[in-house]
């Protein structure tokens, strides 16, 4: 990867832990944020939501032509939950982004992601 060297860690960063006994990493974060502009690229892309709890459609308004799935993975059951859209109810995992959790984007194009304040 491109920031395996990286030596700065900038605000809303996503990282991966590997650790061997169970640990809790917790970084203080305001209370709110405000509205934030990610780039997106073709393909995966990962990225902290910062914006208010709200459904998936509403959440992602700014990419609803050019997202295909949306991942999060859950740490207590150790496995990944996965929202498609235009998909019946029944086959996504989960309705709703949470504010400063990570999710994985697939994008059929780049775009432009605007969270909400």
């Amino acid at each position: 990867p491109r920031d395996i060297h990286k030596t700065t860690i900038d605000k809303f960063d996503v990282f991966w832990l590997v650790i061997s006994s169970p640990e809790f990493v917790a970084i203080p974060v305001p209370m709110t944020v405000e509205s934030r502009v990610v780039s997106l690229k073709k393909g995966w892309n990962v990225f902290t939501y910062t914006g208010p709890i709200l459904p998936i459609q509403d959440a992602l308004q700014s990419l609803k032509d050019t997202y295909l799935q949306v991942l999060k993975y859950d740490n207590l059951d150790v496995s990944w939950l996965s929202y498609v859209p235009d998909a019946p109810e029944f086959l996504n995992d989960f309705s709703a982004l949470r504010t400063y959790e990570i999710y994985w984007i697939l994008l059929r194009e780049p775009d432009i992601l605007v969270m909400p304040q």
